[in-house]
């Protein structure tokens, strides 16, 4: 509950108690003129002073009531001057009426302070509000760059894999180009030390031209002796032929 509503309520609570005092007090005077004359405070009647003798029942109701009216009874019992016991009442009506300003003043005092204290409520309910919303937008804006890093690093994690995929993939394709490197300089090694052996055996030889006795030698020779199955083919070449085979032979040496 707000502070002005339980403020509210506790004032108008008094100054509902305080009225009503303040009509004990006018009641009570009437009531004086009807105890001068010998009538009791609550003997109602049917004359005309009907209305205030209820209206002092009715009064009677409440505690303050009944000490107020019970403070005068005995008053009159004692029989106190009617102009003390009217100052009496007097008194208390102008201290009713002080304490009536004073609350009022005090009332508006806590007004004020309530209507304050529920606009610094509100500025700072604006100010968490606003606070919530730029919350809000920079969680969305975090959100956005995190989804969007996130797809980054798939698409980095994609690439390394490719990337280390088509490095296996040249690894492997190097290890085999340099294993048919090696292999094709042990066998330009060999057709090096092959040539080395043949075309000295070639510029020795002198053809002859005799198809007849070349196959009749490599018939003997059969595939036990290459090099000598080569020479008998070289020796039904005519010599123009030979030479510019063993010129040939001597280029591709160079070659390698």
């Amino acid at each position: 509950m707000c502070i002005r509503d339980r403020y509210q309520r506790r004032v108008h609570g008094e100054y509902q108690t305080k009225n009503n005092m303040r009509t004990f007090v006018a009641l009570a005077v009437l009531g004086l003129c009807s105890v001068a004359f010998g009538a009791g405070i609550f003997s109602a009647t049917q004359d005309k002073n009907f209305g205030v003798f209820s209206e002092l029942q009715r009064i009677e109701t409440s505690d303050f009531g009944k000490k107020l009216l019970d403070t005068i009874a005995l008053q009159l019992k004692n029989k106190a001057p009617l102009a003390e016991i009217s100052k009496l009442l007097n008194d208390l009506h102008s201290d009713l009426v002080r304490q009536q300003d004073a609350a009022d003043a005090q009332h508006s005092i806590d007004e004020r302070d309530c209507t304050n204290g529920i606009n610094e409520y509100n500025a700072r309910i604006d100010f968490a509000t606003n606070e919530i919303n730029e919350a809000i937008l920079e969680i969305s804006t975090l959100k956005k760059l995190i989804d969007a890093a996130n797809g980054q690093r798939e698409s980095l994690e994609s690439q390394l894999k490719n990337l280390a995929e088509r490095e296996q993939q040249y690894r492997e394709a190097r290890r085999a180009d340099e294993q048919a490197f090696i292999a094709r300089v042990q066998q330009g090694r060999a057709v090096i030390a092959a040539l080395d052996e043949i075309v000295p055996l070639l510029e020795r030889i002198k053809p002859t031209g005799n198809v007849q006795q070349a196959l009749v030698e490599l018939a003997k020779i059969g595939t036990s002796n290459p090099l000598g199955a080569l020479l008998q083919v070289a020796m039904t070449l005519d010599p123009g032929a030979l030479q510019r085979a063993i010129q040939k032979l001597n280029k591709l040496k160079e070659s390698l």
